[in-house]
C-alpha cells in the first residue's frame, strides 16, 4: 500500500512538472511577436539616424555620433543571435502518445495472462507497471523540457536586455546631433557641398530662398534702370529744321 500511494504521489508530481514546463514553452513562443516588432521598429529607426548623421559637423560631435551609432548597432546585431538561440529548433522530449500506452497495455495484460494471473490479479499489475511507466516518462520529459526552457528563457532576456541598450544608444544618437546643429552656426551648416538632414536642408533652403529671389530679380531691375536712364536723358537739339 505505502509503494502504491508513492507512486501515486510521484506520478501526480511528475505530471503537473510537465505541465508547467509546456505553459512555460507556450509563455515564451507567445511573447516572440513583441521582440520581432521592436526588432522591425529598429531597423526602420537607424537608416534615418545613419543619414542624419552626415549632417553633423565638428570632429568630436562627428566621432560621438558614429561610436553611438556603431554601439547601437552592434547591440541589435547580439540581440539577433540572442534571438535566433530563442527560435531555433530544440529537442524536446513528450510522453508516449495514446495509442502507443493502449498497445503497451494490451501486451501487459497478455503477458500476465499467459502466465496465469487472474483478471483482477492481472488488472492491479498491469495498472502499477503503467503508472511506473508514464512516471519515468513524465520525469524524463519534464527535465529535458525545463533545460530547454530555461535556456530560452535566458536567450529572451539577452534579447530585450540588448535592445533596449541599442534603442537607448541610438536615441543617443539622435540627441547628439540636435545638440551639434543646436551648436554649429548656420554657415557651417549650409556650406557648399555639406550634407544635411531634412530639418537642417529646409532652414538652409528658407535661408538661400531671399538671396536666389534677388539674383533671379537683378536682370530685370538692370532692364528697368537702362530705361529709366533713357527717359531721363535731355532732349537733342534739332538742326537744319526750319520752322
Amino acid at each position: 500500500m505505502a509503494e502504491t500511494k508513492t507512486d501515486e504521489y510521484l506520478s501526480a508530481l511528475f505530471a503537473d512538472s510537465y505541465k508547467r514546463e509546456l505553459d512555460a514553452d507556450e509563455a515564451i513562443w507567445r511573447s516572440l511577436p513583441f521582440f520581432a516588432a521592436i526588432l522591425g521598429l529598429a531597423v526602420a529607426v537607424l537608416p534615418s539616424i545613419y543619414r542624419s548623421a552626415f549632417s553633423v559637423r565638428g570632429l568630436g560631435w562627428t566621432i560621438a555620433v558614429v561610436l553611438l551609432l556603431v554601439g547601437s548597432v552592434g547591440c541589435f546585431v547580439i540581440a539577433g543571435r540572442w534571438f535566433w538561440d530563442v527560435i531555433r529548433l530544440r529537442d524536446y522530449r513528450y510522453p508516449p502518445n495514446d495509442v502507443e500506452i493502449l498497445d503497451y497495455a494490451q501486451t501487459l495484460g497478455t503477458f500476465y495472462q499467459d502466465i496465469g494471473k487472474k483478471a483482477v490479479e492481472r488488472d492491479g499489475l498491469v495498472r502499477d507497471d503503467l503508472r511506473t511507466l508514464m512516471i519515468g516518462e513524465f520525469a524524463d520529459a519534464a527535465t529535458r523540457n525545463r533545460r530547454n526552457n530555461v535556456a530560452k528563457a535566458k536567450a529572451r532576456s539577452q534579447v530585450l536586455l540588448f535592445v533596449m541598450t541599442g534603442f537607448l544608444l541610438a536615441f543617443c544618437a539622435e540627441a547628439t546631433i540636435l545638440l551639434a546643429e543646436a551648436f554649429t552656426t548656420p554657415s557651417e551648416r549650409c556650406r557648399p557641398g555639406g550634407k544635411a538632414n531634412a530639418g537642417s536642408a529646409q532652414n538652409c533652403r528658407n535661408a538661400a530662398a531671399p538671396a536666389k529671389a534677388a539674383a533671379a530679380q537683378a536682370p530685370y531691375r538692370a532692364r528697368g534702370r537702362e530705361l529709366h536712364a533713357e527717359k531721363l536723358q535731355p532732349a537733342r537739339p534739332q538742326t537744319g529744321v526750319t520752322p
